[in-house]
């Protein structure tokens, strides 16, 4: 078998939520010598999303950094959708600061959906913030989910203010936005 014959088989694993058997063809591709990319390890970091497996995904970063494989957005954000806590992706968002990968609307909503995963509101709050700060653009679907975040928490103000703010700062509210607030109001 040959490098992309493995990558075949890892990209399968992923698509079907095998985190293990694409772990063990990454490591046939180590003990076989193959060449590993960052396409093979993000494949490979994207199949442990399902199942939650944050710690592997941690694993993978860093076998990544010692093979000197380079890290992308993308592979920190497969990796955060594997967390299941806020506090958890916060670590990998950290991480990927100090690497100097630079986050984009997918890795804040990939770190907010944790943060609804993990009932930690009040972080998903301070990220949509801290977006404007790190100059990553906000949509629609980042305020729904701090909304909903907050929704989930009893805190329906919080959540009617955040669909409030999208005309102030310019977020297309659609029809989920509308619906998005029938919905906090009548559980509010």
């Amino acid at each position: 078998c040959d490098a992309i014959t493995y990558n075949a088989a890892v990209t399968s694993c992923q698509q079907s939520g095998e985190s293990q058997l694409a772990l063990h063809f990454l490591r046939d591709m180590v003990h076989n010598r193959l060449e590993r990319s960052t396409i093979t390890y993000n494949v490979t970091v994207r199949s442990c999303e399902k199942g939650h497996e944050w710690q592997l995904a941690s694993q993978l970063l860093c076998d990544m950094a010692q093979e000197r494989i380079e890290r992308e957005t993308a592979t920190y954000n497969a990796a955060i959708y594997a967390c299941n806590t806020g506090e958890v992706a916060i670590r990998v968002l950290s991480d990927m600061a100090r690497d100097r990968v630079e986050g984009d609307t997918t890795t804040y909503k990939a770190t907010m959906l944790a943060c609804v995963t993990g009932c930690e509101w009040q972080l998903a709050m301070v990220l949509l913030q801290s977006m404007a700060c790190d100059r990553v653009e906000s949509d629609t679907v980042t305020y729904l989910t701090a909304a909903s975040a907050c929704q989930k928490f009893g805190e329906w103000q919080v959540a009617i203010q955040l669909l409030c703010d999208m005309e102030h700062n310019l977020i297309e509210r659609d029809t989920l936005t509308y619906s998005a607030a029938i919905n906090i109001c009548r559980i509010g």
